[in-house]
């Protein structure tokens, strides 16, 4: 069965769940209404979300801030939304009429499947259709084939005219690609772009050419090797992580430094593809100027890495001498995060498919990491109310009760606080301690007075907690500092020290992205990564730690 087209638009992944169970005929009708919304389209407009949910719904939906969505991120979807709309409700192709196979259009166009791939990219819509023994058939309509034919008539003319290389060609070609690998030693991707420049074709044309030599051929014009497997892509990204520099990555892999850039960067987007970013903030529309002053608050400014007390009696000492957050700055910090965390969900669901933005992800994990220094910095303004609520629970001082009893339940406490703090809507008022003391209550609620104990040897260890602050957030796992670097980062030059602090906001302020830290230590596009990275290879050397490559 052919493998289903993948969508990419998340609002039409999300209709085309919700469409799954419809009836036959609504589904006949929907994927009809695809086929004349990709004939009216402008890929260079924009159009919101309820607007697309109407055309191919005939329902139009209550949204109070819509999605927009690129024309042409939505033209290269519609066919694999009616494809799969098709293929859920099983459409029979003697129901489908007048239909073209993909055979049967390559040769009415004269072009290559990968032609016709390209074109259902542009908005020639495809079906899914099963035939009399039950296998699966994609099949063109032959209406929407004419009126793509109408649209795109220079493309398909064009195409249609194309002549195939001759052999004179063929052999000018592998000839100047081994004086160009022998006497320049280019790679077959720099060798086919200047070949291609030459013949007047295109760089895949001649990519492909050389490709089919090499396999044939008992010694290659080109010795590269294939596809880099799920394990080196693992590998790469983990020595990213720690430090290493692409060049030295390049050159074990056998690859190009862009090669290990792009792993690097489909890695960080498939991390964050499989994050669950939703917010109390969704259901709001976007307000761009609020927003920006928010962040821009004092309160909002001067957070920075939190650093629990795990000392059981230090916790109780301190969180007694606590004095209450003013509730404008705890506000301000619990919206300024769900606010951040819109915007880091929004700069995800943007990024692209094929080409990914190094700048845009970083924004992305930049405000994640904010959200995790906010969420700590309301976190850590409980621990009066946490301690209070153990010792009215339980009853009776604290210092009476067994050590590791009672840090078992503080640790049960925090983590539950760290669960309603997410789930704390700022927009609708009310302060933090609300959800929180539910949450204690609840946890709690079973909790017998404690009978006092023997008093604890002087020298027995104390009692210590798990460090909350590593429970935050789900993608702290890769994007919090390491923790020799936060061990010694005071062993580091004052440079390296610099992006560091900047970057993790281990100084008093929020996360930096990189070319906010070149913009603030006026230095050269890249400079900040390798600074960031020497710092990272540093702390580790210094840490004792295991050295890679």
């Amino acid at each position: 069965m052919p493998r289903l087209s993948r969508l990419r638009v998340p609002a039409l992944l999300e209709l085309a769940e919700q469409l799954r169970y419809a009836p036959r005929a609504a589904t006949e009708r929907q994927i009809t209404r695809v086929e004349e919304l990709a004939a009216e389209l402008d890929p260079s407009l924009a159009y919101p979300e309820d607007f697309i949910v109407f055309r191919i719904t005939g329902y139009r939906p209550e949204m109070t801030d819509p999605r927009m969505i690129v024309g042409e991120a939505l033209l290269s979807d519609l066919s694999a939304l009616a494809e799969r709309l098709s293929e859920h409700a099983q459409m029979p192709l003697s129901d489908m009429g007048e239909v073209l196979t993909i055979d049967g259009l390559t040769e009415r166009w004269s072009v290559t499947r990968r032609t016709l791939e390209r074109w259902r990219r542009r908005g020639l819509i495809a079906r899914r259709a099963r035939d009399g023994q039950g296998a699966v058939r994609i099949v063109f309509r032959d209406d929407v084939v004419r009126a793509f034919e109408a649209s795109n008539g220079g493309i398909v003319e064009k195409a249609s005219s194309f002549t195939r290389l001759t052999e004179e060609d063929r052999h000018r070609a592998l000839l100047w690609a081994r004086g160009y690998r022998v006497r320049l030693g280019w790679s077959r991707h720099a060798a086919a772009g200047r070949i291609a420049w030459r013949l007047g074709r295109s760089r895949e044309t001649i990519r492909a050419l050389l490709e089919s030599h090499d396999a044939d051929a008992s010694v290659p014009l080109f010795e590269e090797a294939g596809p880099l497997t799920p394990r080196q892509r693992r590998t790469i990204e983990r020595m990213d992580r720690w430090g290493i520099a692409p060049g030295p990555m390049a050159s074990h892999f056998g690859r190009s430094r862009a090669t290990v850039h792009r792993v690097i960067d489909e890695r960080r987007a498939e991390r964050l593809s499989r994050l669950d970013l939703s917010g109390p903030a969704d259901a709001h529309p976007w307000d761009l100027r609020h927003v920006q002053s928010l962040l821009q608050l004092p309160a909002v400014q001067g957070i920075g890495w939190v650093d629990p007390i795990v000392d059981v009696g230090l916790l109780i000492e301190q969180a007694d001498a606590d004095a209450p957050t003013p509730p404008e700055i705890e506000h301000a910090r619990s919206e300024a995060m769900v606010w951040l965390l819109r915007r880091a969900r929004d700069g995800r669901d943007a990024l692209g498919a094929r080409s990914i933005s190094s700048t845009a992800l970083d924004r992305v994990e930049t405000d994640l990491r904010w959200v995790t220094h906010l969420k700590g910095a309301l976190v850590q303004s409980q621990r009066g109310l946490i301690v209070r609520t153990v010792r009215e629970r339980i009853g009776g001082d604290l210092e009476q009760v067994d050590g590791l009893e009672l840090a078992s339940i503080l640790d049960a406490c925090f983590q539950a606080t760290v669960l309603a703090v997410g789930r704390h809507d700022p927009t609708k008022g009310g302060r933090v301690a609300a959800p929180v003391s539910l949450a204690l209550n609840r946890l709690l609620a079973g909790a017998a007075t404690a009978p006092p104990t023997k008093a604890r040897r002087r020298d027995a260890p104390r009692p210590t907690l798990a460090d909350w602050s590593r429970r935050l957030t789900p993608w702290q796992e890769w994007l919090a500092p390491p923790e020799s670097l936060r061990a010694h980062i005071e062993t580091l030059d004052a440079d390296a020290r610099a992006v560091a602090l900047a970057r993790y906001g281990l100084g008093g302020e929020p996360p930096r992205t990189m070319p906010e830290i070149e913009a603030t230590l006026g230095c050269a596009p890249g400079r900040a990564s390798t600074l960031l990275r020497t710092a990272v290879r540093e702390a580790r050397r210094v840490a004792g730690e295991a050295s890679v490559l």
